[in-house]
C-alpha cells in the first residue's frame, strides 16, 4: 500500500507522468517520501499507457477533421 509523507502536487503528478520506466517511478516517489512498491510503480504506467490518447485520437474528440458533404 502507498504511503505518502508528502502531498502530491500537480507538479509531482506531472513529473509521475513522464517516468518512462517503473525504476524512475520509484526513484521520483522516494526522493519526495512517497513510498510505494515497485509493483505499485508499474501498474500506475500500465494505466497511464492504457489511458494516452492518440493524436488521432484527441483530433476526434476535440471534433478536428470532420468532414461534410454538401448537396446541392
Amino acid at each position: 500500500m502507498a504511503e505518502y509523507g508528502n502531498e502530491l502536487t500537480p507538479e509531482l503528478i506531472r513529473k509521475a507522468q513522464a517516468c518512462k520506466s517503473a525504476e524512475v517511478l520509484l526513484a521520483l516517489a522516494k526522493e519526495n517520501g512517497i513510498s510505494i512498491t515497485a509493483e505499485e510503480a508499474q501498474a500506475y504506467l500500465d494505466e497511464l499507457s492504457n489511458a494516452r490518447l492518440s493524436l488521432d485520437d484527441l483530433d476526434q474528440a476535440a471534433g478536428g477533421l470532420a468532414q461534410a458533404t454538401i448537396i446541392d
